[in-house]
């Protein structure tokens, strides 16, 4: 694998849904499947801005940052017999026209150019993205050091190690049933909870997607300065 991209996750958000997988698997392309946490799927909005971001052969002060962020899923799929798991995103935002620019060219997925509004104070955050098409997300909450009791994981530390597993994206191409795949790897992870005060989304909030009590906010949670790179992982077809 080789490394493409370096940079610093500034911030990252993840508002994580549990869903019924009936109606999650209406939506994901072969060869992926859901990946079932006590009987639940697992999807949501993922919100980042970037740092320093640039290719690996160009020092960080060229770098770039930018507001970021993604409708994705946890999945598992089967490659020469093997089963994998990591994330399917079906979608990537961002308002940089030079990431958007190098969606598919230097990253290996489309990135669609939308509008971000990002406020952030004493612990509070502020965030949506809205696309020209009309996809969009909005998610305000707060720093706590509670984590959800009703979660489908025990505590902050299960639920830490569950999403550092899904290292490995995969994306839609240009190439009909193709995806490209990325693996992010960190030198540092460590996150802490977010009190959910208010989430809409184009997708998890569209009820002829996920009807009413198929998809339910299980918890959020946030990381801070991650010093991170991409790898291109090669791509993958639908059967």
């Amino acid at each position: 694998m080789i490394k493409i991209i370096e940079g610093i996750i500034d911030r990252r958000i993840l508002v994580n849904y549990r869903i019924d997988p009936h109606y999650l698997k209406k939506i994901l392309p072969s060869p992926f499947k859901p990946r079932l946490i006590n009987g639940y799927g697992l999807g949501g909005i993922c919100l980042i801005r970037f740092e320093k971001m640039r290719p690996t052969w160009l020092p960080s002060i060229v770098g770039t940052s930018s507001e970021n962020g993604t409708h994705r899923f946890c999945v598992e799929w089967k490659k020469n017999g093997k089963l994998y798991n990591g994330v399917y995103v079906k979608k990537r935002f961002t308002n940089s026209r030079l990431h958007e620019f190098g969606g598919e060219k230097i990253f290996p997925g489309r990135l669609v150019f939308s509008d971000f509004k990002a406020s952030e104070e004493k612990g509070h955050y502020s965030i949506s993205f809205k696309s020209k098409n009309g996809e969009y997300a909005y998610v305000e909450a707060y720093e706590t050091h509670q984590f959800p009791i009703n979660s489908l994981f025990k505590t902050i530390e299960e639920a830490s190690e569950d999403f550092r597993k899904d290292q490995i994206g995969y994306s839609p191409h240009k190439q009909k049933n193709q995806f490209k795949g990325v693996k992010l790897n960190t030198d540092n992870w460590e996150v802490s909870p977010l009190c959910l005060k208010n989430c809409k989304s184009s997708l998890f909030s569209n009820l002829d997607i996920f009807p009413t009590g198929s998809v339910e906010v299980d918890h959020v949670l946030l990381m801070k300065n991650i010093k991170h790179s991409w790898e291109n992982v090669g791509a993958i077809c639908s059967p």
